[in-house]
Order: structure tokens, then C-alpha cells, then sequence
């Protein structure tokens, strides 16, 4: 008879019960044959000629927060510098996205695979995993020696490594993993394959220390020759061209491309010639279409537009295109200020005033005199008083034009030239000669401009 009191003396064992053989295991598909780095999902291939050799470089699409670390542009650099018979038919570059239990269970910067089945033709394949940045690699300190050869591999390549009396944690970063990537793992599995053609049937009986040593060994004589030659290191190779030609995502392969619209924004916004100022246009517009447009915020349109306004050219067209970024900015994020500065700049342009004067007034004017220099805020209150002087509220805009003058007797050297106050008001009226006396500004001239 069963005793509901009595318990299972084996809780806590190896034979406790049938949960012995819930152990996590990468799962497979049953009625197939497939190694799991063969399971891609989303992916889209690329040919690229090296050499005279044809390689064909897939590229599977990755989950929120990973990178590919490495560009096609950046791996066609070494592959250039690789000799035709040390690739032999290693022709096939996967990057790959792994899955979360194969992170776990089989971690790893890239493999080798002899015989890759993909779209049902076996060919030999380099895999290179793509990485999350936001996530530490945890070793723990009873390591093997080839392990901690390696720990110091990735102390060279620049990794940022912590240790305490229990591990080792590495911190991926996007530069640190592209030279582990690019300049050992690429080349190290290359010299697998080139010990795999030279040893042929008995490359299975060699011991995987072997095997290990002459990869590394292999890998360090390239890279050397590589080092010498000055073609590594190098700086990251983004193709935005290639990329929307090639059908591939930028964000599979940049870590916040804010930065690099940034560094191409500023360089605008300095003493540029047109042409120049196009080039760099060009290359914004390249990287925003790049990214499908549900990705791309406010400001990112906020910058579309803003080159556009300032760029040179039919400005008609220009103001035009400028217009709708800033529309579409305002639709991702209403209270996206400085778009709605700028389409009621447009408007003002376009002398919709009414219009200009309603989108003038929704600017949050605290936050733009917090954030921005002064001269902003000043120069939006009178443009606002430009708007209802023009559209037949004179006492309401000289109440506008008296506030910018306080501003001229405090701080005159910060702030713009007043081209709207003076554009509208006569050379006899007080405000307009007290601003020409503290800027001794010519009255005539913006009345020429207005004009």
C-alpha cells in the first residue's frame, strides 16, 4: 500500500526519477541531417569576386541588440591577402545569428565546417557569429592551458577583461570583437582547412591539440605578414551603397549608426563648398534608407530634413523635401521641438504666415532656452512678432520686437542678426533705431533683402 508520508529517498540524485534526462541539450530538427549551424532563418546572400574566385557571403538576419561585427568589405580585405591555394574550395562565408541555447551550450567567435549543407549542396563554409554587446562572457578561473592562451589571445585583441576569485568576465565591445573576428578567427579557421587539404584522409587521426596549434600557428604567421604589409589593422568598411544594393539590413551590422550621422552632420554644418556639402548629404540619405522605416525616430528625420534646408540648390525643391521630413518627424514624435521649428521655418519661406505662426507658437520655447544658445530663443520671438505684424497685428508684434530689444541692450554679441524686425518696421519707428544704434546695422539693407 502506498504511503503518502514516505518520500522519495533519491530527491536531489542523479536517479531520482525520469528527470534524469531533462538535461538542456541544442535541439535538432528529428528528420533531418542538418548540424545546427546549418538551421538558418532569415538570411540573404551576396557573391562577391575575389581574386578571380567567386564567394558567396550569407548573411542571416539578427535579433534585437547583436551585430555582425565584421562587413563583407571588411572580410574581402583579408580574403584578398589569403593565397588562392591556401582557400582551395572555401568559398563560402557564413554570418550567422545564434540561437540563445547554443550561446549557452556551444559559444564561439566562428567555426569551421567541412561539409555545410546549404540550399542542398555540401561545400566547406567559415561561420562568424554574431554578437550581443550588451552581455558579459563568463570563464570560469579553473581553466585548461589552451583556455588560458586563449584568455590572453583576447587581452591582446583589446577585450576588456575583469576577474575575481571565482571568473573571468569579458566585455564585448564592437571594435574588440571585429579584430578577434577579422584578423585571428577568419584567418585561424582558414588554417584548418589548409591542414585539412594537406593531410587529406589522415586530418581525422591528428589529436585536436595538434590541430589547434597549427591553426593558431597559421593565423599568426598571416596575420604578421598582414601587419607588415600595413593592411591590418584597419578602420571598419561600411558601404551604405552596397549595403541597400546588396538587400542587406544596417542594422544587423551597426551598434548605434547615430553616431557615424552625427560625425557627418557636424562636418556639414561647418564652412563646407556645395559639392562637398552634397557628398555629405548623399551619404546620410544613403544610411537613412538603409534602415526600414519603422526603425528610424524623430530625430533622425529631424536630421534628413535639416540637410535638405541647408542644402544649396533649387531651393523650392529643397524646402519642399525638407518639409515632409520634418512632417514625418513630428508624426514618430510630436514633441519633437526643433522639427517643429524648422517646418514653420519652411512655411515662413513659403510666406504662409498664418501657418508658420501657429507651428511657431506650439515650440516649446523653455526647453529650446534651456538647450540651445539664446540667440534661438530670441530669434523665435521675433519671428513670432514678424508673423502678426505681417498679417495685420502690428501692437501685438511691436510687444514681440520691444522683448528683443531687452535682449539687444543685455547680450548683443550672442545673438543673430534681427533680418525680420527690421524688414517690417519703418527707419522711423523707435525700436528699429534703437537696434540700429546698439548693432549699428544699416536700416536699408534688410529692407532690400525683404524687398
Amino acid at each position: 500500500m502506498r504511503n503518502p508520508i514516505r518520500r522519495n529517498k533519491n530527491i536531489g540524485t542523479a536517479k531520482q526519477g525520469f528527470k534524469q534526462n531533462n538535461k538542456m541539450v541544442i535541439p535538432f530538427l528529428r528528420h533531418s541531417t542538418k548540424f545546427f549551424p546549418e538551421n538558418l532563418t532569415e538570411y540573404t546572400k551576396v557573391r562577391r569576386c575575389i581574386n578571380g574566385v567567386n564567394f558567396l557571403f550569407v548573411v542571416e538576419k539578427t535579433r534585437p541588440d547583436y551585430y555582425h561585427a565584421c562587413t563583407i568589405e571588411d572580410l574581402e580585405v583579408i580574403l584578398r591577402n589569403v593565397l588562392v591555394k591556401d582557400l582551395g574550395d572555401l568559398t563560402t562565408i557564413i554570418l550567422r545569428q545564434p540561437k540563445r541555447k547554443e550561446e549557452i551550450l556551444s559559444p564561439v567567435w566562428g567555426r569551421l565546417v567541412y561539409g555545410y549543407e546549404f540550399e542542398n549542396v555540401i561545400q566547406p563554409a567559415i561561420i562568424l557569429e554574431a554578437q550581443s554587446y550588451q552581455r558579459s562572457l563568463v570563464w570560469k578561473r579553473n581553466l585548461h592551458v589552451d583556455a588560458q592562451r586563449e584568455l590572453e589571445r583576447l587581452r591582446h585583441d583589446g577585450h576588456r577583461i575583469e576577474e575575481n576569485r571565482r571568473e573571468f568576465r569579458i566585455y564585448p565591445e564592437p571594435d574588440k570583437v571585429r579584430a578577434t573576428q577579422l584578423y585571428r578567427t577568419l584567418l585561424h579557421e582558414i588554417g584548418h582547412y589548409v591542414q585539412y587539404n594537406q593531410t587529406g584522409d589522415e586530418y581525422v587521426h591528428i589529436p585536436k591539440n595538434e590541430r589547434e596549434a597549427f591553426a593558431h600557428r597559421y593565423a599568426d604567421k598571416m596575420s604578421k605578414i598582414l601587419q607588415e604589409s600595413r593592411q591590418i589593422p584597419f578602420d571598419r568598411i561600411i558601404d551604405f551603397e552596397a549595403l541597400t544594393r546588396d538587400n542587406l539590413q544596417i542594422s544587423d551590422f551597426i551598434d548605434g549608426y547615430k553616431d557615424f550621422l552625427y560625425k557627418k552632420f557636424d562636418a556639414f554644418d561647418k564652412p563646407v563648398d556645395d559639392s562637398e556639402k552634397l557628398i555629405l548629404r548623399n551619404a546620410v540619405e544613403v544610411i537613412l534608407k538603409a534602415i526600414p522605416s519603422q526603425q528610424l525616430d524623430a530625430e533622425d528625420y529631424y536630421l534628413w530634413g535639416y540637410l535638405y534646408y541647408f542644402s544649396d540648390g533649387d531651393r523650392p525643391t529643397l524646402r519642399k523635401v525638407a518639409k515632409e521630413k520634418f512632417e514625418q518627424s513630428l508624426a514618430v514624435d510630436p514633441g519633437y521641438y526643433m522639427s517643429r521649428l524648422y517646418l514653420a521655418h519652411c512655411l515662413h519661406d513659403e510666406r504662409e504666415l498664418d501657418d508658420a505662426l501657429q507651428e511657431y507658437e506650439r515650440v516649446d520655447q523653455e526647453a529650446l532656452r534651456q538647450e540651445f544658445p539664446i540667440w534661438r530663443y530670441v530669434k523665435l520671438r521675433e519671428q513670432i512678432g514678424y508673423c502678426y505684424y505681417q498679417l495685420g497685428f502690428p501692437t501685438k508684434g511691436e510687444a514681440y520686437f520691444e522683448e528683443v530689444l531687452e535682449y539687444y541692450h543685455t547680450i548683443d554679441d550672442q545673438l543673430a542678426l534681427p533680418s525680420e524686425l527690421l524688414s517690417c518696421l519703418a527707419e522711423s519707428h523707435s525700436i528699429a533705431i534703437e537696434l540700429c544704434k546698439i548693432g549699428n546695422y544699416k536700416h536699408d539693407n534688410f529692407k532690400a533683402e525683404a524687398s
